[in-house]
């Protein structure tokens, strides 16, 4: 009996020790980041790029016939965008397997594709494409975690210093792949659907929501399913929705179908037509309406038996307001863009801001957005463009990068023996605040600065200085011309005194 308690006491502690490990095992990394002088926090801020995926989720369904499991649907390709003035850009996918614990990496330099899984960079898109294809021999529903990093070094000092031209950086996001397996269809539906008059057709047409009806159908029922039932768009842009039929002919839906449309308010342009009748669906295709919505309703007849069959589904406008921003900017200065595009859950919204073909900055979901630009965009001209599902909308705007303006002499003041004279400065230049360095005096004049007046509106990055100008010799007349300065060198327009 000795032994036994021993024995189990000794199982007991073992079972404890192998589950600290599995909580060890599940702590996250804590040091995420290449360059992790700072925590990671502080360095989410400074640092030069981002990454922004096209998609958070890829899905992939299957289906089994006679011939065995095959692809019913698949998002194959997810792109994955970066932004920064950066170089020298690499890219890692790992892929994991999360039922198995299984991981597969992919590397810019090194392995870029496997049987299921392939990385293609498109440098001169600031981009890199994941595609996929999952095994089909597997027959479980799984899902796929994939973490991408991204390395690159930066181009230049960003103004707080905290960024360094050619250091390396690092940054990550990640996406799910999601595989969904289907059942087989049964015999006896096919069987099923072929004596209520329609065609079996290829089971690539039935949408998943079908292929459940048929498990469980009886004989002659009827059946519509509309992809969507409410479609939300931006105002005119067109649309498309499928309805996938059961139990209805070709020749009746050739015969009997129609379609309905309602415009709220009325006279709003929105439309709608069937643009395509096929063995098991029906194609309904429009313009979505300058304002309210259009309700669109698809009936159809069984002549045989004068069943009839209806569905109805909605398209809601969203007005599409102009853009907020500035249309000059400046060097080294902190600038928010507004796309302005609606939120609208389903839908993919998303604003570029491109120099030439390159991306410098996304808005991945149509937000507000940051952007500062480098000394060296000085007199280029970037271009915001806004995107509604993968189409361009609205107009291209133009946001030119000017430097700032030369300095300036505000005003002098008389104080008892000496002059006191204000001036205003701009900008950044050589990665500092761009003060007024020196003053170009002639006449019987010399000056100092009035150190502790100084005055910074940071935003703007706009400087005020106080100097005082005295005369070299009392004896003579105080007189003299003034020029002020700055850090790089541009000079204000010449002021006299008296």
């Amino acid at each position: 009996m000795r032994q036994l308690f021993i024995r189990r006491k000794r199982v007991v502690e073992i079972y404890f020790v192998l589950y600290l490990a599995a909580l060890i095992l599940l702590l996250p990394d804590t040091h995420p980041y290449t360059n992790s002088s700072q925590s990671p926090s502080n360095k989410i801020q400074t640092l030069p790029f981002n990454l922004y995926p096209n998609k958070n989720v890829l899905t992939c369904r299957m289906v089994m016939d006679s011939a065995g499991y095959r692809i019913l649907s698949i998002d194959s390709i997810n792109t994955i965008y970066f932004a920064g003035n950066v170089s020298d850009v690499k890219f890692e996918f790992t892929v994991e397997d999360q039922s198995l614990n299984q991981r597969l990496t992919l590397k810019s330099e090194g392995q870029t594709h496997s049987k299921y899984f392939r990385l293609e960079e498109r440098s001169e898109q600031q981009a890199a494409n994941f595609i996929w294809k999952p095994p089909l021999n597997e027959k479980i529903n799984k899902t796929y975690l994939v973490k991408v990093v991204a390395t690159a070094r930066a181009k230049v000092n960003s103004a707080d210093g905290v960024v360094l031209a050619g250091q390396s950086y690092q940054v990550q996001t990640q996406f799910s792949l999601n595989v969904s397996y289907l059942g087989p269809l049964a015999s006896n539906d096919i069987n099923n659907q072929r004596t209520s008059g329609s065609s079996p057709g290829s089971t690539e047409q039935l949408n998943p929501a079908i292929m459940e009806f048929l498990r469980q159908a009886p004989p002659n029922e009827v059946f519509l399913k509309a992809q969507y039932d409410n479609i939300p768009l931006i105002t005119r842009q067109t649309w498309k929705n499928s309805i996938d039929v059961y139990g209805i002919s070709k020749l009746d839906m050739d015969k009997t179908v129609q379609l309905i449309v309602k415009q709220i308010p009325q006279n709003n342009q929105g439309k709608a037509w069937i643009k395509d009748i096929s063995q098991n669906r029906i194609t309904v295709v429009g313009i979505a309406p300058v304002q309210g919505s259009l309700r669109v309703e698809l009936k159809l007849l069984r002549r045989s038996d004068g069943k009839q069959l209806s569905i109805d589904f909605s398209v809601n406008s969203n007005p599409l307001e102009e853009p907020i921003f500035e249309t000059v900017m400046h060097p080294e200065r902190q600038y928010e863009i507004n796309p302005n595009l609606p939120l609208i859950a389903g839908q993919n919204c998303k604003a570029f801001l491109k120099e030439d073909n390159k991306i410098r900055a996304v808005s991945s979901q149509g937000e507000s957005f940051k952007f500062t630009p480098d000394q060296s965009d000085n007199g280029k001209v970037f271009t915001l463009e806004r995107y509604f599902n993968d189409s361009l909308v609205g107009q291209i705007y133009n946001l030119s990068v000017s430097d700032y303006q030369e300095p300036e002499i505000i005003r002098f003041w008389q104080l008892k023996d000496a002059i006191r004279m204000e001036t205003r400065s701009f900008g950044i230049a050589k990665g500092r605040k761009n003060f007024i360095e020196f003053l170009e005096i002639s006449g019987n004049a010399t000056w100092r600065e009035i150190f502790g007046s100084t005055k910074e509106d940071s935003k703007n990055k706009i400087y005020n200085q106080i100097f005082e100008i005295t005369p070299k010799n009392p004896a003579i007349p105080f007189s003299f011309n003034v020029r002020a300065v700055d850090r790089s060198g541009k000079k204000s327009v010449q002021k006299s005194y008296p």
